[in-house]
């Protein structure tokens, strides 16, 4: 019997996505990982300009500026949840920070899949071990390690 794969959707909102990461790469990337967690809920990805995501992230956690990613699990076996990706965020910190926006944007995708995994940050613990994840399956993709 063939084993159910999740449905994972992509919606490019900003255009400005196109020109350095493909929608292959993100289904890819996506994949990658919920198959290291054997995860068969279907999830959304959606990549936004600074604008929509300040409006998501002014609504949602009442900072009125734009962030890099949002995450929105939802509460159901079937749909794991919504990631919001924020394209001007993404780019200006990738170069702030001297990365590949690729690198930077594989990193971010992680980080929001494991928000919608139940992890988080908001203690040392959960910090930790959070990103001792994102690291282990960044290397998997021949990423380095973005902590450092």
């Amino acid at each position: 019997m063939k084993q159910k794969k999740p449905n994972i959707s992509v919606f490019i909102e900003d255009p400005s996505f196109d020109s350095v990461i493909k929608e292959d790469d993100v289904l890819r990337i996506s994949s990658f990982f919920l198959d290291r967690f054997s995860c068969k809920s279907n999830v959304s990805i959606i990549l936004v300009n600074d604008h929509d995501m300040q409006n998501l992230n002014f609504t949602y956690r009442q900072k009125n500026c734009p962030t890099n990613v949002l995450s929105f699990p939802m509460e159901d076996d079937h749909y794991l949840g919504d990631i919001f990706l924020s394209f001007g965020v993404i780019k200006r910190e990738s170069l702030e920070q001297n990365k590949t926006f690729e690198n930077h944007f594989t990193h971010l995708l992680i980080h929001g899949l494991l928000h919608l995994l139940g992890y988080d940050h908001i203690n040392p613990e959960d910090q930790n071990k959070m990103e001792n994840l994102e690291i282990k399956f960044l290397q998997e993709l021949c990423i380095p390690n973005p902590y450092i």
